[in-house]
């Protein structure tokens, strides 16, 4: 997140709340405090969707993240598990959540933190109720994770990866979800 003094915090979601192949939901609901006619934010709840299981790829779960917005930083609080009422336990947590210690890197800044990637070639893309792309990394190993970055947009849309980039292997970060890949991903 981005503060209004364009400083940089990073939710870094990928390690605080859950490894797997994610992305975000399509919404995020803001959580104010009226201070003086003013509405201040003071939290922000996303729902982080997240492939756990490399046996099953396609199963998701879909955790709500509860993250506090302070004159200090920003930084997640809270994790909360799916379940009848997540929404309104989330909702709870989030209107609590001023004197809650961050689960993160207590909203150090960015530049503190290295980019996550995966550097390999592209094995396969498949669709079904999603996107997932796969990919070989340079040890050999295979991922799969659903396809999210901008860049698979127009293949998610047409259910297919262009044929001439089969094989080939990016030469910025991967597409796979946790990730941000520019549009303009060159590839080799």
């Amino acid at each position: 997140m981005i503060n209004p003094k364009g400083k940089e915090f990073p939710l870094e979601l990928w390690s605080t709340v859950s490894s797997g192949f994610s992305s975000l939901g399509s919404k995020a609901e803001w959580r104010i405090k009226q201070n003086g006619g003013k509405a201040d934010p003071i939290a922000l709840i996303v729902r982080y969707n997240v492939s756990e299981d490399p046996a099953t790829p396609t199963k998701i779960t879909s955790y709500l993240v509860v993250s506090k917005i302070s004159t200090d930083g920003i930084c997640v609080t809270d994790i909360v598990k799916p379940g009848k009422d997540a929404n309104q336990q989330a909702r709870g947590l989030a209107d609590a959540v001023a004197d809650k210690t961050c689960l993160n890197h207590g909203g150090e800044p960015a530049e503190s933190s290295p980019p996550r990637s995966l550097t390999g070639t592209i094995t396969g893309f498949e669709c079904g109720d999603n996107c997932y792309l796969s990919i070989r990394d340079q040890q050999g190993a295979d991922h799969t994770g659903l396809c999210a970055a901008p860049l698979c947009d127009d293949w998610n849309n047409a259910a297919a990866i262009p044929d001439s980039l089969k094989g080939k292997r990016p030469l910025s970060p991967s597409a796979m979800a946790n990730n941000t890949t520019p549009a303009a991903t060159q590839w080799a």
